[in-house]
């Protein structure tokens, strides 16, 4: 199955079980059940907040849990490694994306996604298909994406005037001070203008600028 994977910037600081559990509290409302890989589903009304933490800690690599909101979708949720940089991603099946009710599951799935960065405070965010992902080191920089969440560090790079001026695509601000672009209602909505939108939001040399190179 093809999923969207909304990826979020390395963050540094310790994964142990308070992180895991706050990590928890921003997806798990409204949801209806979770399950690990090839395990039981769990009623989340019989699980506490802080057994749900102690189960993403406990993870093992490359695993993750399963939320089921109410009858609407699903999505699993992804933490490590247990080191001194936590990566976190949020998978959704594509096909939930593109039902005729998909406009719920996308405002939900913005939602969390939106709570995980007030929660994560990482310098960006990225979501869109699986497959525009080549490996963990993307970066902002590198495209405009389905979602894109510009830390204040990252706006002021950008330019705050830019960002609202964007031609495709809308602009949320955020509570830190920082930015969700979203460019389409949906992850196929202005795709044909990726490159466009990242001309005009970067620039040639932006990179060289940005990093003194």
């Amino acid at each position: 199955m093809d999923y969207a994977r909304i990826q979020y910037a390395p963050i540094r600081r310790a994964f142990n079980r308070d992180f895991a559990f706050g990590l928890v509290r921003q997806v798990a409302d409204g949801c209806k059940s979770v399950n690990k890989s090839a395990e039981k589903e769990m009623l989340l009304r019989d699980v506490s907040d802080a057994e749900l933490g102690e189960i993403l800690y406990n993870n093992g690599e490359g695993e993750s849990l399963f939320f089921q909101v109410n009858d609407l979708y699903n999505f699993a949720i992804h933490a490590g490694p247990k080191k001194s940089n936590v990566h976190i991603v949020i998978s959704v099946p594509l096909p939930f994306l593109r039902k005729a009710n998909s406009k719920r599951v996308i405002e939900d799935i913005i939602s969390r996604s939106k709570a995980v960065y007030d929660y994560l405070r990482p310098e960006y965010a990225i979501g869109d298909e699986e497959g525009l992902f080549i490996d963990k080191k993307v970066e902002y920089k590198d495209g405009v994406f389905w979602l894109n969440f510009y830390s204040p560090q990252v706006v002021e790079r950008i330019g705050i005037e830019k960002l609202k001026s964007v031609p495709y695509g809308t602009i949320d601000e955020l509570a830190d001070g920082g930015v969700l672009l979203i460019r389409g209602r949906t992850p196929d909505e202005n795709s044909e203008h990726r490159t466009e939108i990242k001309r005009y939001l970067f620039g040639r040399g932006f990179v060289n600028k940005l990093f003194g190179r």
